[in-house]
């Protein structure tokens, strides 16, 4: 995706991360604990700190874990009677990321072991990035001194991407994804939107408008704001949805659509149905597929291809296409 963090004025604080000062003194602001709601690039963020500060001061190895798999990993060490393993790669680490606290916090007795592994890392001067949704001593069940340990170092709160991080993020995809594409245009309809677009959703955004673009690069901006409510902002519409009301209207039985059928009315509904699938849901390649027999990516991105060339020179396809996007798009 876009190789560096993006932030705006809405993320200042993050940018003092990245100061040159900042990265030699990691160890020293550490733990630096990045929280806020889900989808703000909290992740993003760890990685990104990480490798900077690997890069910086040319120390290895980093070690990143989640929540979930430090505890995990935790149990499953002391069921095998080899702690000792599980010590080691953690506490001789030159850094370490743990991404999504949360999870520690239902299991006591990896809470005490993480509370003596930052112990450890702070005696020898290592960083540690923690990513959580709330501030740690907002977390229901935390113990009180890994809270106390979490709370020594440096905080801050992520928000969403604002308009202009959007408008940053949108010209670095547009750049990988398609640099036919207008990108202030794009970030136009995203700054229309009724609520913030995380960076992941950004990236749906730019895909949808490279799929729907015509040859001259250009996309129906009212079209675009329509697919972001549906595919982007979370719509109902599902694959299922698609290829009934695709049935419908061609007159064919769905069965047939979902079937190995090779007639040539049933191809080019079949073929009209993944298209509109591949537009206007979330649903990867594969799952869509799935869907209509069993097929597999490659099958349903060569029926895509081919209906999208067809669509210029068949006048009844390109027409049911727009009434059938007309009606999806209302659901």
């Amino acid at each position: 995706m876009i190789p560096d963090f993006v932030y705006g004025n809405e993320n200042s604080a993050v940018g003092h991360l990245f100061a040159d000062r900042s990265l030699d003194e990691l160890a020293l602001l550490s733990p630096v604990v990045l929280y806020g709601d889900k989808a703000t690039g909290k992740t993003a963020l760890a990685i990104t700190l990480a490798v900077c500060w690997a890069r910086r001061s040319r120390q290895r190895p980093l070690c990143f874990a989640t929540g979930r798999s430090f505890s995990e990993e935790y149990l499953a060490a002391i069921e095998i009677d080899d702690v000792s393993s599980f010590r080691n790669r953690y506490r001789q680490a030159k850094l370490l990321v743990i991404d999504d606290l949360e999870p520690i916090i239902t299991k006591p007795a990896a809470q005490i072991e993480l509370l003596h592994t930052i112990d450890c890392l702070q005696a020898g001067r290592v960083p540690l990035i923690v990513t959580s949704g709330k501030l740690p001593a907002s977390l229901d069940g935390i113990e009180e001194s890994l809270s106390s340990r979490l709370s020594a170092g440096y905080s801050t709160c992520l928000s969403r991407p604002g308009s202009e991080a959007r408008s940053s993020i949108i010209q670095d995809l547009v750049a990988l994804i398609d640099p036919e594409l207008n990108s202030h245009s794009i970030a136009q309809v995203c700054d229309q939107c009724p609520t913030l677009l995380t960076a992941s959703q950004l990236m749906q955004v730019v895909t949808l408008s490279h799929q729907n673009r015509t040859a001259n690069g250009s996309f129906d901006g009212l079209l675009l704001s329509q697919l972001i409510q549906q595919s982007v902002l979370g719509s109902q519409l599902s694959v299922a949805h698609i290829a009934r009301l695709v049935a419908k209207k061609l007159r064919v039985k769905l069965s047939d659509l979902r079937g190995s059928t090779r007639q040539s009315q049933i191809v080019r509904a079949r073929g009209l149905a993944m298209l509109l699938a591949r537009s206007l849901t979330s649903s990867s390649l594969q799952e869509i597929g799935q869907f209509f027999g069993g097929r597999d990516h490659s099958t349903v991105l060569h029926a895509c291809r081919s209906t999208a060339s067809k669509i210029e020179n068949d006048p009844e396809l390109s027409k049911s296409l727009s009434e059938l996007q007309a009606e999806l798009l209302n659901f």
